[in-house]
């Protein structure tokens, strides 16, 4: 994680959600968490418009399920959509991430004003 704008240089071993272990990354897992409601409100649309059919998924041989090429680039523009999608937040056009990323500042705002006025 070296080399982060203003040269943050986090230990990628540190993390919140996931296993600290010293051979991962697990600070990359843990900010891939940040954005997963964007993949899954991508696959969820993808179903609702029925757009996805058994067809398009592999089983492999260990019973993983794999999606096939076309239906993984399906999901990538969808994914792109949405990470472009705005709507209105607080009177202004804003991209949906950008509102999630606000809501859970303006969250930790509020854990941590209640926080100081719960310990003094």
């Amino acid at each position: 994680m070296a080399g982060l704008p203003g040269n943050c240089d986090l230990d990628p071993a540190v993390c919140f959600l996931h296993e600290l272990d010293e051979s991962k990354e697990s600070l990359v897992y843990d900010m891939q968490e940040l954005s997963r409601w964007l993949v899954d409100l991508s696959v969820i649309q993808l179903l609702e418009e029925k757009k996805l059919k058994k067809f398009d998924f592999i089983v492999t041989e260990n019973y993983h399920i794999r999606l096939k090429e076309q239906t993984a680039k399906a999901l990538i523009e969808r994914i792109k959509l949405n990470m472009n999608a705005k709507s209105i937040f607080k009177g202004r056009d804003m991209l949906l991430i950008n509102q999630f990323y606000l809501g859970m500042y303006g969250r930790l705002q509020t854990l941590q004003a209640a926080k100081q006025s719960h310990c003094h």
